[in-house]
């Protein structure tokens, strides 16, 4: 009989996918021991330094202490973004997680108390738009953290004494929610990058102003998690649109008139 064989069997994988996530790991463990690395790095230096002035001089120590207390409000800080971000990236963290309806005017209460400082220290004007009584589904208070994030940002790189104006409205379909600042703007070679975990547009800057780099990565992983999507508009010199869009069902019941709100 003819021994020879009849063919060749070809298996072919496509290991793109894998390569990508092996890559977006490896650069994940880079970026948080570097970020991790420099205020750690600060607190040893300084702490070292005041165990060799002793006690005599209380000027120094003050500020040295200072300066350990500020890394490691940093270093909390950090943390409780990485913490956040493993929630909204594990699986099955957030599929189970109800949704609760959720007022307009609740939700405005909450950025005006939590920006309200930050703001202030800026001399920025906060600027609330949309029908207060807009209602919208939330798993928990994420809205409330995209949102906080969105605007935190628009006051931490704008301009002082700019406005930053918060939109919210609704379609058919959709709940739109528009935080727009007076900002110097994200150059178009930034924004695919944007939403990445660490990628920055002004590493120097972002870090004198206590950002971590993960803030827009959270916004990204709630919109994801409530079915919706973040995108980004910006023109150079002008200032910056985020818009966080979230879907609106027309099966949805109405809270009671006090559920949910701060008065």
């Amino acid at each position: 009989p003819n021994k020879d064989p009849l063919g060749v069997v070809l298996i072919v994988d496509d290991v793109t996918d894998i390569r990508r996530l092996e890559r977006m790991r490896s650069d994940f463990a880079a970026n948080v021991s570097h970020e991790l690395r420099t205020p750690i790095t600060s607190i040893q230096g300084y702490a070292e330094t005041l165990e060799e002035l002793g006690p005599d001089d209380l000027e120094k120590s003050a500020r040295f202490l200072s300066i350990i207390r500020r890394n490691a409000d940093r270093l909390g800080v950090i943390i409780e973004d990485l913490l956040t971000l493993a929630s909204l990236e594990g699986p099955g963290q957030l599929e189970d997680a109800s949704l609760d309806m959720m007022s307009l005017q609740h939700l405005y209460v909450e950025l005006r108390d939590r920006m309200k400082q930050s703001a202030t220290q800026q001399g920025v004007t906060l600027a609330f738009e949309g029908d207060e009584g807009l209602q919208f589904q939330s798993k928990g208070n994420l809205i409330v953290e995209a949102l906080s994030n969105l605007v935190s940002n628009a006051i931490r790189y704008g301009p002082d004494s700019g406005c930053v104006t918060v939109t919210a409205s609704r379609d058919e379909d959709h709940i739109r929610f528009v935080v727009q600042d007076e900002g110097p703007g994200i150059p178009e070679r930034h924004i695919p990058r944007l939403f990445e975990r660490f990628y920055r547009v002004d590493t120097a800057r972002s870090r004198s102003a206590g950002g971590t780099g993960l803030g827009l990565a959270i916004v990204k992983h709630i919109a994801l998690a409530h079915g919706g999507e973040i995108s980004v508009q910006s023109e150079m010199g002008v200032g910056s649109t985020f818009t966080l869009q979230i879907p609106h069902r027309t099966d949805e019941r109405p809270i009671s008139n006090d559920s949910h709100i701060i008065s």
